[in-house]
């Protein structure tokens, strides 16, 4: 079975990538994506654009930047003013830059810190349950100081910035110290997963091709096969901008529609979302066939259930999926052993490496050598545990909620790598298997409030940022210079944009207040979340053997489907869509897999691997006319339909 090119080892530039203006053009991109992104979702109600691994606005402005802006500027001044080495460099800074906006990490952190005291009521009894077990430093603790945030600021009357510097601080701690091990963790394992497993790392393949390849930045121009892609992606979100003006226009249905197979069963959404099935091409065809396959088993399954009377387990969450989601998470764990198993060599290596006196050639391959990794890796964990302690959090949670996390975030940053899916979360919450593993009952309330507000690093259930890390550590076998100096511009990229998100969402709250705005996590997000962790708190509920029921058996099936696909080379499950087979992106985008894994079986069909090459450029078109479109659409939004804005893109 024929599958998607590898990406290669290393492209020579003569100039190195880490240059002053490969930074300065990163730090713009770094700011001025996360400015519009903040402000066009919230304050202008257009689309929510960082739900995915590859964000559209990123990908735009790196589309624009090699595809356009540069080929001119090198016209206008007879030379290169970016090798492709430092187009990487600034790619790297975008992606991890884009991972921290909205509901990537800034707009939850804010909002579950303003919320527990501003939404108090007698009726929900936070003051009674939650406000005891909330420490001062952690949220601010008066009504009034988030008051504005909400809903906006009377006249002359300005932003209290003091009130939320303690917290702010704290959280910040928190958040570096969940960087710093995102940021061990993914150059730890990248020579096991780039050299020693040759993972295809689909989203850096798109970007070399981006980017030209050997033909050169501006390469992508030349060939037709872009062009047809890019018209058609660009035409079809141009033609529907037109219905903005004139209702009465005919517009071309892109969201699809819900179809409803039954009772209790699961419904299928049929939207075809362009930006997925661009990248959706580039992926392994034996993964995209198990990611509608599985999905349509979990449909059967959930189906079942209900009709059975047995019920599904939901409500756990907004981003848990009942039992089928413990059975996903325990193939998620599977999955993650199994890789360090697989690993278990190298991380001997790694150890060996970073006791020696002196330091390995590989390790000085890295952005950090191994030794520095492992001592980062432990400082941050430690402080996390001592952060997380003293927030209120009992140690045993916080060592189940932590080892809960650590593989949702490797989980989910090696599906990226592998399969190069652009919409990816955990099939549950590392607050959820805490909780339902220990029991709320045995926790205590201290613990559960304090879990609660751990909700501030969701992300979607997308990893936080550690599958980003990971996309930039593979960035950097192509751009030529020191690692380290890599790394310094990617920690300088993301200290901009936290900042960046946090000032920007803090004065567009203030500004508009949050309750005008349309995005559910930054209007309703923190109340839901304090509603159910009260919720919990008032009816507390023991360890529950039938969810860790599931959890068994479904590692015992991840363990299987493994065992086949080593065994059998023509077996075609891969067992990463039963990981994701019950979440929403998948259940949003499954319909659009389907049809790029169509696709593409019929390219390979009809003109083998040469034909699949051929069409590449058809499908970066579609990605950069679609991006374009996306990004054209919030542009019309922000000066015509200022907080009126279309939401044509999300997941």
């Amino acid at each position: 079975m024929a599958t998607p090119r590898a990406v290669p080892e290393q492209v020579v530039e003569p100039k190195a990538g880490v240059s002053v203006r490969a930074v300065g053009v990163g730090l713009v991109l770094a700011v001025g994506v996360n400015a519009f992104m903040l402000y066009t979702e919230y304050a202008v109600g257009a689309s929510a654009s960082n739900y995915s691994h590859f964000p559209v606005y990123v990908f735009a402005s790196f589309a624009l930047l090699i595809l356009f802006v540069l080929p001119v500027l090198k016209r206008a001044t007879g030379r290169a003013v970016l090798s492709r080495a430092e187009v990487y460099v600034v790619l790297m800074m975008g992606l991890v830059a884009g991972a921290v906006p909205a509901n990537g990490l800034a707009g939850f952190l804010v909002v579950v810190m303003a919320t527990p005291f501003y939404f108090a009521t007698p009726e929900n009894r936070w003051a009674e349950v939650l406000h005891p077990h909330i420490p001062a430093w952690i949220a601010p603790p008066h009504p009034e100081t988030v008051r504005g945030f909400f809903e906006g600021l009377p006249p002359g009357a300005s932003i209290p910035w003091s009130a939320w510097a303690v917290p702010l601080f704290w959280w910040t701690c928190f958040v570096v110290a969940l960087a710093g091990i995102a940021a061990s963790v993914a150059v730890l394992l990248r020579r096991q997963w780039a050299q020693n497993e040759r993972l295809t790392y689909p989203l850096v393949s798109v970007a070399v091709d981006l980017a030209g390849g050997a033909e050169g930045i501006s390469g992508l121009l030349k060939k037709r096969g872009f062009w047809i892609g890019f018209g058609l992606a660009f035409g079809l979100v141009a033609w529907n901008i037109v219905g903005y003006f004139e209702p009465s226009f005919p517009t071309i249905p892109l969201e699809g529609r819900s179809f409803p197979l039954g009772r209790g069963i699961p419904s299928i959404q049929t939207k075809i979302n362009l930006f997925v099935v661009g990248f959706a091409y580039f992926a392994n065809l034996d993964v995209l066939f198990s990611i509608w396959f599985f999905r349509l088993i979990y449909i059967a399954q959930v189906g079942i259930f209900n009709r059975l009377g047995y019920g599904s387990g939901g409500n756990e969450d907004q981003w848990s999926s009942g039992y089928a989601g413990w059975q996903s998470f325990g193939a998620l764990i599977a999955m993650v052993l199994w890789g360090m198993w697989v690993a278990r060599g190298h991380l001997r290596e790694v150890l060996r490496e970073a006791c020696s006196p002196q330091e390995d050639a590989d390790s000085g391959k890295e952005m950090m050598s191994y030794r520095a990794a492992l001592i980062v890796l432990g400082v941050c964990s430690a402080f996390c545990v001592a952060w997380l302690w003293r927030a209120g959090m009992d140690i045993s949670m916080v060592l189940a909620y932590g080892a809960a996390s650590l593989v949702l975030y490797i989980g989910i940053a090696r599906i990226v790598a592998e399969s190069g899916l652009l919409y990816v979360r955990g099939p549950m919450t590392a607050q959820v298997f805490g909780l339902y593993m220990l029991g709320s009952s045995a926790a205590g309330p201290a613990t559960v409030a304090a879990l609660g507000l751990t909700y501030t690093t969701i992300s979607q259930g997308k990893g936080l940022f550690l599958p980003a890390l990971v996309q930039a550590a593979r960035l950097a076998d192509f751009s030529k210079g020191s690692r380290r100096r890599m790394l310094g511009a990617v920690a300088l990229a993301f200290a901009v944009a936290l900042i960046t998100s946090v000032a920007v969402t803090l004065y567009l709250g203030y500004t508009y207040g949050t309750h005008n705005f349309r995005t559910w996590h930054i209007r309703a997000g923190g109340l839901w979340v304090f509603n159910d962790t009260a919720g919990k708190i008032l009816s507390p509920f023991p360890a529950d053997v039938r969810r860790l029921g599931f959890l068994g058996l479904g590692a015992g099936v991840m363990g299987l489907l493994t065992m086949l696909r080593y065994r059998f080379a023509w077996w075609p499950l891969h067992p990463i869509g039963f990981t994701v087979s019950c979440t929403y992106f998948t259940q949003r985008t499954f319909v659009a897999v389907f049809l790029a894994w169509a696709c593409k079986l019929l390219i390979l069909r009809l003109g083998g691997v040469t034909l699949y090459r051929r069409a590449g450029p058809v499908f970066l078109g579609l990605l950069v006319g679609y991006a374009l479109g996306v990004a054209l659409s919030a542009l019309v939004d922000v000066f015509w339909f200022p907080g009126q804005g279309h939401y044509i893109h999300s997941v």
